[in-house]
């Protein structure tokens, strides 16, 4: 870790406090028509949510049960206009075994 004698006085104690109390990020959209929100809800999931249901449906129970999403009613989450509502999609993860790494190392 750095130290006040490594890096400028100000901007460590800058950092510290932006690491010890965080900082606000505003976000802006444009204004989404009323037509535009249903109809992102008539369009429903990315056709790849299909393949990875039963990941989705435990993925979003845990995310539920530890707080970190809510759900809202059709007619409240419309009528937010600091809600963008966009469809759900999967990007699939890739992982290596060991075995094929130290094949590629070889």
């Amino acid at each position: 870790m750095s130290t006040p004698s490594t890096i400028n006085q100000s901007t460590f104690y800058f950092l510290h406090y932006l690491d010890n109390n965080g900082t606000l990020a505003h976000f802006h959209s444009a204004q989404r028509l009323h037509t535009q929100v249903n109809t992102d809800f008539d369009q429903g999931p990315h056709e790849s949510c299909l393949d990875h249901i039963d990941f989705l449906r435990e993925e979003f129970a845990d995310m539920f049960a530890k707080g970190q999403w809510k759900s809202l009613p059709i007619m409240v989450a419309t009528s937010l206009s600091c809600c963008c509502i966009l469809p759900s999609g999967i990007i699939p993860q890739c992982t290596v075994d060991n075995d094929e790494l130290e094949t590629a190392h070889q």
